[in-house]
């Protein structure tokens, strides 16, 4: 794993922990918004400490990529959803997906590109 991939895991890793104390920082009103961001900022931070301690599979960056664009998806899915919430959902959202693209991409990219040995 080279130092971006380990960066780009580090932050999905903090952005997962902050979804996870958004909806009390923030006070959300509904909560749907807030048990959704509880339970996808762990699984988003999860997948990123296995993508830190397994650096040559990709898996965890592409299950986060999609976590994040639901997280897009569902800030207009759920009622009740405060201007905050939806704010902090689509950036969240949109940081953790474009940071699991570049981190999966690197990795398929790298091991595309590893010369392979020949006996």
């Amino acid at each position: 794993m080279d130092d971006s991939t380990r960066t780009l895991s580090g932050i999905n890793v903090l952005a997962g922990f902050w979804l996870i104390i958004a909806p009390f920082v923030l006070n959300y009103a509904s909560s749907g918004n807030k048990w959704q961001e509880v339970m996808c900022g762990a699984i988003i931070a999860i997948l990123g400490i296995i993508r830190l301690a397994a650096p040559n599979v990709a898996w965890p960056s592409w299950i986060n990529l999609l976590i994040g664009i639901w997280i897009i998806i569902a800030t207009w899915a759920i009622s009740g959803t405060t201007t905050a919430a939806r704010w902090n959902e689509v950036i969240v959202g949109v940081v953790v997906a474009v940071l699991a693209w570049a981190s999966g991409a690197i990795t398929v990219n790298t091991h595309h590109h590893e010369p392979h040995a020949h006996v």
